[in-house]
């Protein structure tokens, strides 16, 4: 638990635990070995810097949320939309993996695009042409 609260997160850069607490954790291995860090704290000179780390803290809380708008558009960059026409073949997963082990397949199919009701939303069927009962969005 204590590594998922003090690892950087790839969307924001910051740790969990920075969120919550306003600024990064001390680890135990920084306490024991004196790191750079722990041995520049002062306590008595820290009640003084209270309201500068209060700004701080909301700039890298605005940063991080800029951070994550470009994570995310970076995500949605790579996603081009497909639409399905009636002959298509295509690959339908697995829904359930329920008695299956690691090698079995992910996918069934081949099918066959049967007819496409709107956008995304298509019937399909086997190879031989026997339809399949439910109807399958992408």
């Amino acid at each position: 638990m204590w590594s998922i609260r003090t690892t950087a997160t790839k969307p924001t850069s910051k740790t969990p635990f920075f969120f919550v607490y306003g600024a990064e954790a001390a680890l135990a291995s920084e306490l024991k070995h004196g790191s750079v860090r722990v041995l520049a704290f002062d306590e008595a000179h820290q009640d003084g810097s209270w309201e500068a780390d209060l700004l701080l803290f909301e700039e890298a809380c605005r940063q991080a949320a800029l951070c994550t708008a470009s994570y995310q558009q970076a995500l949605h960059r790579d996603i081009c939309p497909r639409t399905l026409e009636v002959g298509d073949l295509v690959l339908c997963g697995i829904p359930s993996r329920e008695g299956l082990n690691k090698l079995s397949p992910m996918w069934e199919g081949p099918f066959r695009v049967a007819h496409v009701s709107r956008p995304g939303t298509a019937r399909l069927e086997t190879e031989d042409g026997d339809p399949v009962p439910n109807a399958w969005n992408i």
